[in-house]
């Protein structure tokens, strides 16, 4: 038995103009609770010093690394720089700067009225920059030799930080790597580490890898129907000729590296325990290109960072898009905006603000403009289970039970077959479950898991769950969460292992990390399949990437049962 996408918006649940309704709002400004939560006190009195002028004097030069290659840089300076210099923020990216001016140029005009000088380097291999571009592999050299050149510099006051969004934040993190003179960073929805965003929960993520390339070579990602041609491919290596029009060194690594783990992640992996400076990490809930990476990246610092900083490190869960905070902060008069201008102002302006009141933590719901703090992510240590019932026949529904007693015995069988089958098509078999109306608002914050049991009759095969809230009342169907897992790393990513025909699977398969508000009289709804769009169909063969040919079809088999059930929780706020 099995259901389709197809049947389940029959059945009214949602149309394509619902998931319009699921996208996450901008950022609204300061709620007078959030307030309480700035700096010092300082909520009115930022949000009074946030200018928009746009001064700045400018230079363009080639800046050389220790093995020669001369990185492309563009410096702002504010109009007076005082004979002690000014701090500087450093900003590297291997996605164009400004010929003419743009966003980026407001920004660092910004920031130079601010009292800073910002520099913008091109990566190396790009545009301007000489040498080739090995993503991730260069940016810490890179960012410690410019940063040993901006102290030469007469208009720096030997005061370092950086900052970026999405690869760009990884080259802030990168340049402050075994850097004594980085004071701060600011880290925007990245990653320390290429299994977080490339390979989570052992699935292969097509959007950011070879998309990803595609997106460097033109400015856009590829179409919808790139998007389906490619997540049905075998083999993989030979898309960066389809895709690129070449062969890709970085993309024959990438499928060459049979599991995620071993060389080519670890030289693109920061060492954290490198990292001596305070660093804010923000994690934005649209976020589908790193999904935890921000959270590992504090979780991380805390674990391995230099005990002098540990206290000075901050988590911002916030419901705004992918890293426009940092992108954007000179037009977006936001909490998250003018937390990060002032991170900036203590850290690297040395100005007096308090930060020893402010809980490490903060996170908002998409329908609560305030902050919360925490000490810890997940905030809370409450977990509300459900439990999942098997739906009567191929036309309905299963059930999300709050009691592991209501879940009748059963087994229900799901047949994919890679070779027929596209994940991004609408009649992609799925298994649906929806729970009673919940009698409370529940406050879900953290990762939610859904701890699988059900049998496969191949080697691999994959899992994809997407958690939504649903409003019956109004026809709004929202994304709260999504995740997935590849059986074969079912003991973890650096342990993979063929499922066996008498094995049973029984693990959690984690989703990425949400604060998110349920409403009460809402209800929420699972989607459990085999695969999504853009990321690779498990061929179910177990071989390694570089190896696989064909695929075989496989039957899920779920199993159902109140004395070991599966189970969805929920981390969640008392």
């Amino acid at each position: 038995m099995q259901q389709s996408k197809a049947l389940w918006l029959g059945l009214a649940l949602a149309s394509i103009a619902a998931s319009v309704s699921g996208q996450m709002p901008m950022g609204g400004g300061l709620a007078p609770g959030s307030q309480l939560l700035l700096p010092g006190g300082r909520a009115d009195e930022l949000s009074a010093s946030i200018e928009y002028g746009m001064a700045g004097t400018e230079k363009v030069t080639m800046v050389t690394m220790r093995d020669g290659v001369r990185l492309w840089t563009k410096v702002y300076l504010p109009d007076d720089v005082s004979p002690d210099g000014v701090p500087t923020i450093l900003h590297r990216s291997p996605y164009r700067f400004p010929e003419s001016f743009d966003y980026r140029e407001m920004k660092a005009r910004f920031y130079a009225s601010r009292g800073y000088a910002y520099v913008m380097q091109d990566c190396r291999g790009r545009f301007k920059s000489e040498g080739e571009f090995d993503p991730f592999v260069d940016e810490v050299p890179d960012g410690q030799d410019t940063s040993e050149w901006v102290l030469q510099q007469p208009w720096s006051n030997g005061r370092i930080g950086a900052m970026g969004g999405s690869y760009d934040g990884f080259t802030a993190l990168a340049a402050a790597v075994d850097n004594p003179y980085m004071t701060m960073v600011v880290a925007d929805d990245t990653a320390y580490e290429l299994s977080a965003f490339l390979r989570p929960g052992g699935r292969v993520n097509l959007e950011f890898s070879i998309g990803w390339l595609d997106f460097l070579q033109g400015a856009t990602f590829p179409s919808s129907s790139t998007a389906s041609f490619i997540t049905n491919s075998f083999p993989l290596a030979p898309l960066d000729t389809l895709i690129l029009g070449g062969t890709d060194a970085y993309w024959q690594q990438f499928v060459s590296t049979p599991d995620p783990a071993g060389a080519f992640y670890d030289e693109r992996t920061l060492p954290m325990e490198g990292i001596c400076a305070p660093v804010l990490s923000i994690k934005s809930a649209d976020d589908q290109v790193h999904w935890d990476g921000p959270v590992d990246i504090w979780t991380e610092l805390l674990a391995k960072g230099c005990p002098e900083q540990l206290d000075n490190h901050h988590l911002i869960i916030t419901p705004d898009g992918h890293h426009e905070h940092s992108e954007l902060v000179f037009e977006a008069n936001t909490y998250v905006s003018q937390f990060i201008l002032a991170f900036i102002d203590r850290w690297l302006g040395e100005q007096p603000i308090d930060f020893s009141t402010i809980p490490p933590v903060l996170y908002s719901a998409p329908t609560d403009p305030s902050y919360q703090g925490a000490e810890a992510w997940p905030p809370g240590n409450t977990v509300e289970s459900f439990y999942l019932g098997a739906p009567a026949s191929a036309a309905s529904l299963g059930a999300i039970h709050e009691a592991a007693s209501d879940v009748v015995p059963a087994v229900f069988t799901v047949d994919v077959d890679p070779a027929s089958m596209n994940p991004c098509s609408e009649d992609y078999p799925a298994v649906y479950f929806l729970s009673e109306p919940v009698a409370e608002p529940l406050y879900i914050a953290g990762s939610p898991e859904l701890h699988i049991r059900a049998t496969i009759d191949t080697p691999d095969a994959d899992f994809s769950l997407r958690l939504y809230e649903w409003k019956a009342s109004q026809g709004v169907l929202t994304e709260i969460t999504r995740g997935g897992a590849r059986a074969r790393y079912r003991n973890g990513l650096d342990a993979p292992e063929p499922v066996l025909s008498s094995e049973t699977l029984a693990f959690p398969i984690r989703m990425w990390s949400r604060a998110y508000e349920l409403a009460a009289g809402s209800q929420l709804l699972l989607s459990l399949s085999s695969g999504d769009c853009w990321f690779a169909e498990n061929p179910n063969t177990g071989v390694a990437l570089d190896e696989q040919q064909a695929s075989l079809p496989v039957q899920y088999r779920y199993l159902f049962s109140p004395s070991d059930p599966i189970r969805l929780e929920l981390p969640s706020l008392p």
